[in-house]
């Protein structure tokens, strides 16, 4: 998007007067930071299914209309745009993590979801590969924007169709698998039911404090990677796009496969 040399079409407008780009690249996580407060409880109380949906149309919408926010509203609109898309992308997580409860059995949990967020880290690194080539192709950057929105609506009209809050909304479920679900659920339910949170608990323990620590230390690692590793291909090794999303995405390649071996 700012660096003129990236497509081989010389029609494919940049913005290289952009000086802000650690701004945008961080304006992201300013919305992405809200809906963590709210929004496991709301996917509780309203059913996750329709929040992840939502999530993923506004996020679409705001990739193909990218193109042109960025020719009439310059950074500011990027910015504005990236805001709204964290805003939209932190209601994944917890809704997930909720469906996954409503699905897993206890005892497959555990596999279920390090599988889930395992793909997670492969999709990065498919959508760094995909983004290098299309940005050097003759179509440019505006059409990865265009490529992504469009996978986002394909991905909403079929969980729409296939994606179901919970086993007894499902209307194809054989009995034997809803039985199974729900008896292995029954473990917790009375928990949930009967037992306020144990705030004070929770907050006193040090393996809780332990996991917060390790987890924003990963989120931090994580996160300033994905932003920073191909800004330092760019800009200090000077690789070309596609040489630069292919380095980019071996780190998460690695990682993608070392979740199955820890």
């Amino acid at each position: 998007m700012t660096d003129p040399k990236t497509s081989s079409n010389p029609n494919i407008p940049t913005y290289p007067e952009w000086t802000n780009k650690n701004v945008i690249l961080s304006s992201f996580f300013w919305g992405y930071i809200i809906p963590q407060l709210f929004a496991a409880w709301m996917a509780k109380k309203y059913g996750p299914k329709w929040f992840l949906i939502g999530s993923a149309i506004i996020q679409s919408i705001l990739f193909i209309l990218m193109p042109i926010t960025a020719a009439y509203f310059g950074s500011t609109g990027v910015i504005v745009s990236r805001v709204l898309q964290g805003f939209s992308q932190g209601f994944i997580i917890p809704s997930f993590a909720h469906l996954l409860c409503q699905w897993a059995p206890i005892e497959e949990r555990a596999r279920l979801g390090s599988t889930v967020l395992a793909a997670g880290k492969l999709g990065t690194v498919f959508s760094m590969l995909i983004t290098g080539v299309i940005s050097a192709s003759w179509y440019g950057w505006p059409m990865v924007f265009y490529v992504f929105g469009a996978l986002g609506f394909l991905w909403c009209f079929l969980m729409g169709f296939l994606g179901y809050d919970s086993p007894d909304k499902h209307p194809n479920i054989s009995m034997e698998e809803k039985m199974y679900i729900k008896r292995s659920l029954g473990k917790t339910e009375g928990v949930e039911k009967h037992e306020k949170t144990p705030w004070r608990g929770i907050l006193g323990s040090l393996p809780v404090w332990a996991l917060l620590a390790a987890q924003t230390g990963n989120n931090y690692c994580f996160w300033t990677l994905v932003t920073q590793i191909p800004t330092y291909m760019n800009y200090v090794m000077h690789y070309n796009i596609k040489k630069n999303s292919l380095l980019s995405s071996i780190p998460y390649l690695t990682l993608w496969i070392l979740s199955f071996v820890f």
